[in-house]
């Protein structure tokens, strides 16, 4: 059975379970999903933004979950901090014995209990014609709804948790933020898992009002054995600033999207990422910036570290409207090989419809400076601490001006990652 009939047959069978059935428009939304998966299937190498990245590992079978199943309440959630308000997803299914909200004139609440009062979802551009996007459409139970009231300014970051429990299932995570004009709001997104197998398939929606300013920090961390999907898809209005940070360590399969619409003059968008590889891991890491209307900034500087026999893969893309003069766009993308054995495709896109425009791009791939390890060992480090020291300073770069009360735990993610610089 192909992964495409796997699916298909799963909806069939849960859609008079999944929420907010019986609502008619999210009926014949997922419907509509189902049917463009069917007629698509799953990309594959002849798809140009999946070359690649393979998805052959879709034929594992996994059993997508719905609330009711296992509330997860006995599964081990990692340690919370305290003063973040949060919701918690065991497997894709809320868990409320780990969740807490008290920020005041804020709406945090599981997606399930509003779709009843919604008449619309995934009206984003950005999700056509992507088929996990469409999976996701058509087998979502739950996810996260955050309504940021105009004018708020929330202190501390709402604290999004996804855990795995390796148990072969696919979770299809839906999360849909709202952020009124002027308000300020930090989302912080954590994917982590138990070890096994399982598939994560999340879709974030934010859409941000006019002179709003959201932070969205998204860590991947799930179990060496878990493939994990992300979309996030950003829609901005007139002077809004939108950065999206995203890092992922974990999984044996890992591809994230950040896909962002600048639809209001002034709008400024900030994409950062970075993701670290070992063993056999795949990490893919694809942006796409539209400036529709003019004078709309837009930064994206992304980076990869790979050892052993692992890869990375990165695609860029600066699009610019017909009419958006004004646009001053900038992509960088770095990348560190650690071993001769790791390997990288970096594809820079510009694609221009304006001629009064700034627009710019580069790649490099690279090893570790050799002039600069001789001058670290000859002062009494080890060639591990020295490894160490020159690989955190250019992976830590992708964290510049991170929300306080976030920096130092992905600094913490970084230095793990490298075994804490041990000499």
């Amino acid at each position: 059975m192909s992964a495409v009939s796997h699916f298909q047959g799963a909806y069939e069978k849960l859609a008079p379970v999944l929420a907010g059935h019986g609502l008619e428009w999210l009926d014949a939304l997922r419907k509509s999903a189902i049917d463009d998966l069917v007629a698509s299937g799953f990309p594959g190498s002849r798809d140009e933004d999946w070359k690649y990245t393979s998805t052959r590992w879709l034929k594992g079978g996994f059993e997508p979950t719905v609330a009711g199943q296992d509330p997860g309440d006995s599964i081990y959630v990692p340690r919370l901090e305290t003063r973040f308000d949060r919701l918690v997803f065991v497997d894709g299914v809320f868990s409320q014995p780990h969740s807490r909200v008290r920020a005041p004139g804020v709406t945090i609440l599981p997606l399930r209990e509003k779709l009843a009062d919604l008449d619309r979802l995934g009206d984003s551009p950005q999700l056509e014609g992507r088929p996990f996007a469409a999976l996701n459409t058509a087998l979502m139970d739950d996810g996260a709804f955050a309504d940021i009231p105009a004018g708020t300014a929330v202190e501390f970051p709402i604290e999004l948790v996804f855990v795995g429990t390796g148990r072969g299932r696919a979770a299809n995570i839906r999360n849909l933020i709202q952020v009124g004009a002027g308000a300020e709001v930090t989302f912080f997104e954590r994917f982590v898992g138990l070890p096994g197998s399982h598939f994560t398939n999340a879709v974030t929606e934010i859409s941000a009002g006019e002179g709003a300013r959201v932070e969205l920090v998204r860590l991947q961390k799930e179990a060496v054995g878990a493939h994990h999907v992300g979309l996030v898809a950003v829609r901005q209005a007139a002077n809004s600033a939108v950065t999206v940070r995203s890092i992922s360590v974990g999984a044996e399969v890992a591809r994230v999207e950040v896909r962002v619409e600048l639809e209001g003059e002034g709008a400024r968008s900030d994409l950062t990422g970075l993701s670290l590889g070992r063993r056999k891991q795949h990490h893919d890491q694809h942006v796409s910036v539209w400036h529709r209307v003019p004078n709309c900034p837009s930064t994206q500087t992304f980076k990869s570290v790979l050892d052993d026999h692992s890869r990375g893969v990165f695609t860029g893309m600066i699009g610019i409207a017909e009419g958006a003069d004004g646009t001053d766009a900038a992509q960088t993308g770095n990348n560190l090989l650690l071993s001769d054995d790791a390997s990288v495709q970096t594809r820079p896109q510009l694609e221009i419809h304006a001629d009064d425009v700034k627009a710019s791009h580069g790649a490099t791939v690279g090893k570790l400076d050799e002039d600069a390890m001789f001058y670290l060992r000859q002062r009494g480090l080890s060639e591990r601490r020295a490894r160490s020291i020159l690989t955190y300073a250019f992976a830590n770069a992708v964290l510049d001006g991170a929300n306080a009360e976030l920096s130092g735990r992905l600094e913490a993610v970084i230095w793990e990652w490298l075994g804490g610089g041990e000499s």
